[in-house]
């Protein structure tokens, strides 16, 4: 009798307070940094880095089995200075890992569960995780802190969970924030307190050893007094069938920073969600308080074209069933210049611009055509502004396909398929003759490999097509082990630029390119954008300002003794001598136009894949965000002269093409999908 009054009393005493839920905090089992195979924290505790392709953060955790309305991970950037504002890329896969042991994985089914922008100050950050959360109730799971696009500059170091950084590891450590309920009682949780939640309750009743470790009993110990007993039922009697939702938390994060000074004019507007939002609504303007624009859903806003040298001010107010939550006023200044170069990519298809909405010269295009011929496209910021012939048409690309086979070399190297650009030849089981055993990949992208021929590798030039060929078969029968076109096309590499005319690889064996100018010309726009593509940084940037320029010196000999194809992989359609040209102008297959030595009338950074010195041709100027794809008769071939065909037809398209203004063409830090121009002073 004396039991019953005390469980009356406290059911009464709950009905006053009723009180609205409290989150539970998990902290992780283990945490490190892993740079290629070396573990950081092996030796001593470092923080979890991110910065180059292969640094990573990893974060372990115990995840509850009761389902969560919000779950978000949190993590303090503790470096300064960042110099650039980075994007988190996380991902997440059921795995356990040792902190102090762990070099890597070879799990590939990481799930992709959102990015983090704007991380540069030390501050904390948080992304909604609830999804990936409940699909792992009860597992060990396990986040990987990576990024798409290295911005320049130091990148950030989150605090671990010892504290390296900050010295409190439990305040400014990385945490998972968790709501598993409403309301108190709502354990499923589905909005109300029921039956359901009654039997589930009773599955903990009495157990002595709830606490911390196991999340006070999965939520059931409501009181965390480490005890399943009778005040935790009065709270949830106290509840029965009503539920009470929270107010949101307050939008952060804010991109541009609060307060930025010279931000582009074309930059998006971004922000880290309150806990419990439902949607966003967005008040934006130049005067202050900022208007009201518009409710909704996502965490982006696209003002338009923002004036020069202009200060806006903007609010987030977080919204749910509850109410309104006002956010903090923030602002920024723009950039005093007026220029408005926004860089575009494709998706299914290309986007098409007349030439004038671009500033270009239409007439001095049309000529351009007319000399050239054949079937070819032009592109400019993205954009395709000039077609002629059958888009869709696919040819061979010849000696033009030297360079994409490159590329294939850098994403082999990336990946890890390939140590770097020096690895020797004779590893992977070819008889090589003993001049021969020093072949590198880094000798034959460059024509300095000597197969076939008498001298020694990286002893003289020999445009030499057997050698292309070894490089080929080496490159897609021996690392890669698949055809070049299945190498190619993998949505992780070349496939990520979503070709319009499926395959690529299919003439000279399998070997050689043959696909449409609009598809070749997209592989020209990575190229141009040094191996970003919407969004992603799919090769370091960088690989391109190492391998895209002059690798063959000038004063390198050309070759003067014959030699066989002693191997028996014949010949990618050539000889194994063939022009004296390269040497000052040749890097990694690409032709190149240092101290515009190649090409007088064409700014310096032009580059081009050349096929049969001439008849299939992609052009690249990143200074004009140009890109030139033909096949037809782009002209001679005669590094140096002014006055040849190819240069003078090259003349055409830069006297087309207004040359951007002093300045940089960037990743916009709140929307990685786009590219924008930034002005210098």
């Amino acid at each position: 009798m004396e039991q019953g009054k005390m469980v009356f009393g406290y059911i009464a005493l709950a009905l006053v307070i009723a009180l609205p839920v409290l989150g539970t905090t998990i902290y992780p089992n283990d945490d490190c940094t892993t740079r290629g195979s070396t573990n950081y924290n092996a030796t001593s505790v470092f923080g979890l880095l991110v910065k180059g392709p292969s640094d990573f953060g990893w974060i372990e955790f115990d995840l509850a089995d009761v389902a969560a309305t919000e779950a978000t991970l949190s993590i303090y950037q503790a470096w300064s200075p960042v110099h650039n504002a980075w994007e988190i890329v996380v991902k997440g896969a059921e795995f356990e890992f040792d902190e102090t042991t762990f070099t890597g994985t070879s799990v590939s089914n990481w799930t992709r569960i959102g990015t983090i922008p704007g991380v540069q100050d030390k501050a904390t950050y948080s992304l909604d995780i609830t999804d990936f959360y409940n699909d792992h109730l009860g597992k060990t799971v396990t986040f990987q802190l990576g990024r798409d696009v290295q911005p320049s500059g130091d990148g950030p170091i989150f605090e671990d969970r010892e504290g390296t950084l900050t010295g409190d590891g439990s305040l400014y450590g990385p945490k998972l924030n968790v709501n598993s309920m409403t309301i108190r009682g709502d354990f499923e949780p589905d909005g109300d307190v029921d039956f359901r939640d009654l039997l589930s309750f009773f599955d903990f009743w009495l157990d002595v050893n709830c606490g911390e470790p196991n999340q006070w009993c999965f939520g059931r110990d409501l009181n965390n007094s480490g005890t399943v007993n009778f005040p935790d039922f009065a709270v949830l009697a106290a509840n029965w069938f009503y539920g009470v939702p929270e107010l949101p938390g307050l939008a952060s994060n804010p991109c541009p920073q609060n307060e930025a000074i010279d931000v582009s004019t074309r930059i998006d507007l971004a922000w880290v969600a309150g806990q419990g939002a439902v949607s966003h609504d967005v008040y934006f303007g130049t005067s202050y308080p900022p208007p009201f624009q518009r409710n909704q859903t996502s965490t982006t806003f696209d003002p338009g074209i923002l004036d020069p040298g202009t200060t806006y001010h903007w609010r987030i107010d977080e919204v749910n069933p509850a109410g309104t939550t006002q956010g903090r006023p923030w602002s920024f200044t723009t950039q005093a210049s007026d220029y408005n170069y926004e860089i575009v990519f494709p998706g299914a298809a290309w986007q098409f611009k007349e030439p004038a909405e671009l500033g270009l010269d239409g007439t001095k295009l049309d000529e351009f055509v007319n000399r050239v011929g054949g079937v070819g496209c032009i592109v400019r910021q993205g954009y395709i502004v000039k077609t002629w012939g059958s888009q869709n048409s696919k040819g061979d690309w010849a000696s033009a396909a030297k360079p994409v086979i490159s590329t294939m070399l850098f994403f082999a190297v990336q990946e890890g398929l390939l140590t770097s650009v020096n690895e020797r030849i004779e590893d992977w089981d070819w008889d090589l003759l003993p001049k021969d055993t020093t072949m590198e990949f880094y000798h034959l992208a460059n024509m300095t490999s000597g197969y076939a021929r008498g001298e020694a590798p990286g002893a003289a030039w020999a445009y030499n097509d057997y050698a292309i060929s070894l490089y080929a078969k080496t490159l897609f029968d021996r690392v890669y082990q698949t055809s070049a076109d299945s190498a190619a096309t993998d949505p992780n590499r070349l496939g990520a630029l979503n070709f319009q005319d499926g395959s690529i690889f299919s003439s000279r064996s399998g070997y050689g390119l043959y696909t449409s100018p609009r598809d070749f010309a997209r592989i020209g726009w990575l190229w141009c954008n040094k191996g970003y593509w919407n969004g992603r940084q799919l090769l370091p940037r960088s690989f391109f300002d190492d391998y895209m320029k002059v690798h063959v010196p000038a004063s390198l000999p050309r070759t003067t003794v014959a030699g066989s194809d002693y191997l028996g992989v014949g010949t990618y359609g050539g000889g194994s001598d063939q022009t004296q040209y390269g040497p000052g102008i040749y890097g990694f297959n690409w032709w190149l136009n240092p101290n515009r030595s190649n090409w007088p009338d064409v700014p310096e950074d032009a580059v081009q894949a050349n096929g049969h010195w001439g008849r299939e041709v992609l052009t690249v100027i990143s200074s004009l965000s140009l890109v030139v794809a033909c096949r037809g008769n782009s002209g001679s071939f005669e590094p140096g002269n002014p006055d040849s065909t190819m240069n003078q037809n090259l003349k055409l398209l830069v006297e087309a093409c207004p040359p951007f203004p002093v300045g940089s063409i960037m990743v916009d830090p709140c929307n990685p999908a786009r590219m924008v121009y930034h002005a210098t002073y």
